[in-house]
């Protein structure tokens, strides 16, 4: 499934913001539930919900939002250069910010 920028790029700050009322987002497409933990500085932690709640994961905010700006198409690879291995969960939660969303292409 191909996504696509759903609305002109937000600066850095505001995406920040948006970021920190997030308690829970879900992977696009199969839809994997993750709930934040929490957030120490640019770092966002959080847990999927349907694994062990002992393996906490994390990735910079400061990458996804580099990944955000810019890609032109958000396919889970895409995420490879921005992000190590938490490709979807990436995705999902520009998706759950509404930043991006999907392609009709």
């Amino acid at each position: 499934m191909n996504f696509k920028k759903s609305q002109p790029i937000i600066p850095f700050k505001d995406f920040k913001k948006l970021i920190l009322q997030s308690k829970e987002f879900e992977s696009v497409p199969k839809q994997k539930k993750y709930k934040v933990t929490r957030i120490d500085n640019d770092i966002i932690h959080f847990i999927r919900l349907d694994a062990d709640p002992s393996s906490d994961w994390s990735f910079d905010i400061k990458d996804i939002y580099n990944a955000y700006i810019n890609l032109d198409n958000y396919t889970t690879s895409s995420f490879k250069n921005y992000v190590p291995r938490k490709h979807s969960p990436a995705r999902g939660i520009l998706s759950h910010l509404k930043l991006i969303e999907p392609s009709k292409y």
